[in-house]
């Protein structure tokens, strides 16, 4: 029998920690925040013991490790002492998504999409086009179920949508995705991986996971070379050399033709990527070009990722808390009409801001917010205006003030944890922050 480690208890942790109960199995939990998570093991009585990085290193020596596996949770940083311990002493690490993969064999087919940039998005409106067509489809992984917890429930659909991050991918190493979908590449994360190579690494891997008969949709932005032999991998993107392309207002994959909905024809370059990208999926799966188009009318985007919120007056408040990297706070600022006042900031992951500086003939001002704030200013400031405000509702209230007719652009390019519960806890309260402004008026 396993000993299983769990690193964190976010909701992977959570999911793997009920499924060690369940199943009967010893386990660890390591978090250091143990308040939290001894709440959690009394409230569903999981009866495991939960200890401090700092309380496992000091007793690791006395535990029965024979057999163990670790099991991380996305996000736990590898710099960590008890991750360190870990690995001196080579004890495997594995994400949940490893794990899952391991020890449930009879589960539908899987599509795994990594990117750094638009993964939801293309998560759910693939789910959504699948459903539409007839057939079933879940949505799993980094976007919210865990694999350990979607892989034991009772009924299964005929497709599972994966979404995946570069922390998933870097401990996954199974090779069980019958097509794998890589978005985009930017900076990100680097605060936990240790390089940008590093976390490249990390999304190049997707495709040494996906099945030798399977597809791997690559954006034909991305330049880096794939590793041996392995799925058909198919170019998507906005040059015509790639196998699926639009053209002439429609939509050209290999030697087709299809619809593209008349929103994206002026719909900003990644909207159509996205599109792009769930479509070549949805093909390889038989489904229709006309279902795909018609679900493409009735898909919602996921809140948070440039979403209205409110008109007050002159000042238009879009919500794009999901932005956490700097390249999605510069697709936000594409979409979004002059002029802008960004509200920014968070926990930095380890990418400069310089490069919106060259969005200053559209962002009048940054009112930065958190950790960040300060790194912000030293990158940009020199381009674009800074002010730093000490809370979400000082900072609405200052670009408010900034920008009396225009767009109140909350895309902060950051992590949400110094501040917040999750970007969701994030948007969350910047519509409300909004709507307590529109009551006043």
């Amino acid at each position: 029998m396993n000993n299983y480690i769990l690193l964190g208890l976010g909701t992977t942790g959570k999911a793997t920690a009920s499924w060690c109960h369940r199943k009967g199995f010893s386990a660890y939990i390591v978090d250091d925040a143990k308040e939290a998570a001894v709440a959690f093991v009394e409230k569903e009585k999981l009866f495991l013991p939960v200890m401090t990085s700092v309380e496992f290193c000091s007793c690791i020596d006395k535990l029965p490790l024979k057999n163990s596996i670790a099991v991380t949770s996305p996000g736990f940083p590898y710099q960590n002492s008890a991750f360190k311990k870990v690995e001196e002493l080579k004890i495997p690490i594995v994400s949940e998504v490893e794990l899952a993969l391991r020890l449930v064999k009879n589960i539908p087919p899987l599509i795994a999409v990594t990117g750094t940039n638009g993964k939801t998005t293309v998560v759910e409106l693939i789910t959504h086009i699948i459903n539409a067509s007839g057939k079933k489809a879940k949505a799993i992984g980094n976007i919210g179920t865990p694999l350990i917890e979607a892989f034991t429930e009772e009924s299964f659909p005929d497709w599972f949508v994966v979404e995946l991050s570069s922390f998933q991918l870097a401990l996954t190493f199974s090779r069980r995705f019958s097509i794998g979908c890589w978005l985009n590449i930017s900076p990100n994360h680097l605060d936990w991986h240790s390089s940008m190579e590093e976390y490249v690494d990390a999304k190049v891997k997707l495709y040494s996971l996906t099945l030798q008969d399977g597809f791997f949709f690559m954006h034909d932005t991305i330049q880096y070379a794939l590793p041996g032999v392995g799925a058909r991998v198919i170019r998507y993107g906005e040059q015509e050399k790639s196998s699926l392309h639009i053209v002439q207002g429609k939509i050209a994959f290999d030697k087709e033709e299809g619809i593209l909905p008349k929103e994206l024809l002026c719909a900003p370059e990644h909207d159509r990527d996205n599109f792009l990208a769930a479509y070549g999926v949805a093909r390889t799966l038989g489904i229709a070009s006309k279902t795909i188009h018609d679900a493409y009318a009735s898909f919602k985007k996921p809140s948070h990722r440039i979403e209205f919120v409110q008109k007050i007056r002159n000042i238009t408040y879009i919500d794009d808390s999901k932005s956490s990297n700097v390249a999605s706070t510069e697709a936000a600022i594409s979409s979004c009409d002059a002029p802008i006042v960004l509200i920014a900031g968070g926990v930095h992951k380890g990418s400069p801001y310089s490069s919106w500086g060259s969005f200053s003939d559209k962002v009048k001002a940054i009112v930065a917010i958190g950790q960040a704030k300060e790194k912000i200013a030293h990158d940009v400031g020199d381009k674009i205006p800074v002010t730093f405000a000490p809370s979400l509702e000082e900072a609405v209230k200052i670009a408010s003030k900034l920008n009396p007719s225009g767009t109140v652009l909350l895309s902060p390019g950051c992590s949400s944890f110094d501040m917040f519960h999750d970007y969701k806890d994030r948007g969350r309260q910047f519509k409300e922050i909004v709507r307590s402004l529109n009551s006043s008026v």
